[in-house]
């Protein structure tokens, strides 16, 4: 198992897996969302976690938006998406928090489209759960 950060060349791939495995169709983790975002001004990074076979297993848009004094913060929009529920995370969410301090970000924002009660998940993996709205 390897994390990867994608490019161009992966775009049928990525979509494919997106679409299958993605709880709410997957829109804002399409590679369509990723070109919008860049476009827009912001640094995108596209992480995928490949088995023996080179398949995806687990796939994740990041997007950095700048904030003042030279920080950032990093947001996962309805990701990571994960292929089977036993998936071990802590390569791709070590990456993650990798480009974090790469990119001087604070905060790393996900909001995964999974069953509620599944935050157990991310905070087993060291974050933190923050319920807003309320």
């Amino acid at each position: 198992m390897e994390v990867i950060r994608l490019d161009d060349s992966w775009q049928q791939q990525w979509d494919g897996f997106i679409k299958q495995y993605a709880a709410d169709g997957g829109i804002l983790q399409s590679w369509q969302w990723s070109i919008v975002q860049k476009e827009s001004g912001h640094k995108i990074f596209r992480l995928a976690v490949l088995n023996e076979a080179g398949e995806i297993t687990a796939a994740t848009l990041v997007i950095k938006y700048d904030l003042p004094l030279d920080y950032s913060y990093l947001y996962i929009p309805r990701g990571p998406v994960i292929a089977e529920a036993a998936f071990d995370a802590q390569a791709l969410f070590t990456e993650i928090k990798a480009i974090a301090q790469e990119e001087k970000a604070f905060v790393i924002r996900m909001d995964p489209a999974w069953v509620v009660g599944s935050e157990q998940y991310l905070v087993d993996y060291g974050f933190e759960h923050i319920v807003t709205g309320k």
